[in-house]
C-alpha cells in the first residue's frame, strides 16, 4: 500500500511539473522518448530512495534534484528549469503542510513529524496527492485570470503582499494552536500565488523583449527590401529612359550623317556625352545586391566606395541573408565614416570554395563599445540603435560562420565568415 502511494505521489508531482512547465513558463517538451526515460528514471529512483531512507529533509533534496534533471526534458534555459523544479516542488511541499494542519486541526496528533508509521499514511499521501493537483490547477487558473488582466497584476501582487502581511500579523497575537494553523494556510497558498504571479510577470516581460527585438529587426528587414527593391525599380527606369534616348540620338545622328554634316554631329555627341552620365551602379551579377551597393552610393554621395565583389556562386547561402549582411554592414561604416574630412568605406569580399570571407573598412573618430552582442551606436537614444552587428552576427552563425571586429589607428574593420554549407537549423520553440 505505501509503495502504491510512493508511486502516486511521484507521478504526481511529475504531472504538475509538467503543468507548471508547459502552462505557466510555456517550456515544450523535446524528444518524447529522452522525456519519457527521465520520467521513468524520476520514479525508480523517487519510490527507491523514499522507501529505502525516507528522511523528509532529506526528500525534499532528492525530490529539487530530480525534479531540475527532469526539466532536461524541456527546451528552456537553465533558470527557467530550476525556477519549474523550485515551484514544483514548493507546491507539492504546500500541499503537505497543508493538510497536515487539518488533520493536527480534525484529529488528535500533535506532532508535525510525517513518516511512514503514523496511522493512514497511505491514505493522507493519496489526499495530497490529489490536493497538489488541484492546488496547482487553481494557482494556473488565478494566474492566467490574471495575466490576460494586464493592469490588474501589479496591483493584485500588493493585494496578495498586503493579505500575506495580515496573515503574519495573525500569526504573531495568536496563541490558540488552531488560530495558528488557520492563518498559516491562506499564507502558503497566497505567498504561491504571489511568487508565480512574479514569475508569471518575469517570463511575460523576457517574451514581450524577444517579441519586441524580433519586430525591429522585420521592420528594418522590410524596410532594407522596400529600398532595394526601390532602387531595381529606378535602375530600370533609368535605363528604359537611355534605351529611348539612344534610339532618337542613332536617328539624329543618321540624319546628321546623310546631310554630311560633321561637325554638327561631333556637337551632338559632346551634348549627349554631358548628358548622359551613369551614375555610379555595381554590377555584381546578383541584382538584389547590386541594388543595396547601388542604393548605399546614393545615399551617401561624400563617402568614396571601393568595392572588390566578384560574382558569388552558393549554393546553401540565402542571397536575401548576403543582402542583408551587406547593408546591415554598410550601414555601420556609414555612421562610423561620420565626421571623418576624408570618409571611405573599402569593401572586399573573396570566395574560396565554400568560404565566403567579407571584408569591410572605414575610417572613425569614435572607439566602439559592444554590449550584449550589439555595437553601442553613436546615433540619438543608442538603445534604439546598434542592432546591425547583432543581426549580422546571427546571420554568420546561421551558415557556420564567425563574426569579428577590430579598431586600429582610427580604421575600423569588420570581418564576417560564412560558409556555404547546410545552415544550422533554430531550435523550434
Amino acid at each position: 500500500m505505501k509503495i502504491t502511494a510512493y508511486i502516486i505521489i511521484a507521478v504526481v508531482e511529475l504531472l504538475v511539473t509538467d503543468m507548471v512547465a508547459n502552462k505557466l513558463f510555456g517550456c515544450a517538451r523535446k524528444n518524447p522518448l529522452l522525456l519519457g526515460s527521465l520520467y521513468v528514471a524520476y520514479l525508480l529512483i523517487s519510490v527507491a530512495q523514499i522507501s529505502f531512507h525516507y528522511i523528509l529533509n532529506f526528500n525534499l533534496l532528492v525530490s529539487t534534484f530530480l525534479t531540475i534533471c527532469v526539466c532536461i526534458g524541456y527546451q528552456a534555459k537553465w533558470r527557467e528549469r530550476i525556477l519549474v523544479a523550485l515551484l514544483s516542488v514548493s507546491i507539492g511541499l504546500a500541499s503537505e503542510g497543508i493538510l497536515w494542519m487539518f488533520v493536527r486541526i480534525g484529529t488528535n496528533i500533535h506532532g508535525m513529524e510525517i513518516s511512514p508509521q503514523v496511522n493512514g499514511f497511505a491514505m493522507t499521501t493519496f489526499a495530497s496527492a490529489v490536493l497538489e493537483l488541484g492546488l496547482t490547477v487553481l494557482l494556473l487558473k488565478v494566474i492566467r485570470y490574471l495575466r490576460t488582466h494586464t493592469s490588474a497584476i501589479y496591483s493584485s501582487i500588493l493585494g496578495v503582499i498586503s493579505i500575506c502581511l495580515i496573515a503574519i500579523l495573525l500569526l504573531l497575537v495568536s496563541f490558540a494552536e488552531t488560530s495558528y494553523l488557520i492563518a498559516a494556510i491562506p499564507i502558503i497558498v497566497l505567498i504561491l500565488i504571489a511568487i508565480g504571479l512574479c514569475i508569471g510577470i518575469f517570463c511575460d516581460q523576457m517574451r514581450v523583449q524577444q517579441e519586441r527585438l524580433r519586430l525591429d529587426f522585420l521592420e528594418k528587414q522590410n524596410q532594407e527590401q522596400v529600398a532595394h527593391y526601390t532602387a531595381l525599380y529606378d535602375r530600370n527606369n533609368e535605363t528604359h529612359r537611355l534605351r529611348h534616348n539612344l534610339h532618337n540620338f542613332i536617328i539624329s545622328a543618321q540624319a546628321l550623317i546623310e546631310l554630311g554634316d560633321i561637325e554638327k554631329l561631333k556637337e551632338h555627341l559632346e551634348k549627349q556625352r554631358e548628358a548622359i552620365r551613369p551614375e555610379k551602379l555595381t554590377d555584381t551579377g546578383n541584382p538584389l545586391l547590386d541594388a543595396v551597393l547601388s542604393a548605399k552610393q546614393h545615399d551617401s554621395p561624400e563617402i568614396d566606395f571601393q568595392i572588390l565583389l566578384p560574382q558569388l556562386h552558393c549554393d546553401h547561402i540565402d542571397p536575401m541573408d548576403t543582402a542583408m549582411l551587406l547593408a546591415a554592414a554598410l550601414d555601420n561604416a556609414v555612421e562610423g565614416c561620420t565626421g571623418c574630412p576624408e570618409p571611405y568605406i573599402q569593401l572586399r569580399v573573396e570566395q574560396k570554395g565554400y568560404i565566403v570571407h567579407f571584408d569591410i573598412q572605414n575610417p572613425t573618430h569614435n572607439k566602439p563599445r559592444e554590449q550584449l552582442g550589439r555595437l553601442i551606436s553613436t546615433k540619438p537614444e543608442p538603445e534604439k540603435h546598434g542592432y546591425g552587428v547583432l543581426s549580422m552576427r546571427r546571420i554568420a552563425e546561421r551558415y557556420n560562420g564567425n563574426l569579428s571586429w577590430t579598431v586600429e589607428d582610427g580604421v575600423f574593420t569588420l570581418r564576417v565568415l560564412l560558409q556555404d554549407i547546410p545552415p544550422i537549423s533554430s531550435p523550434k520553440k
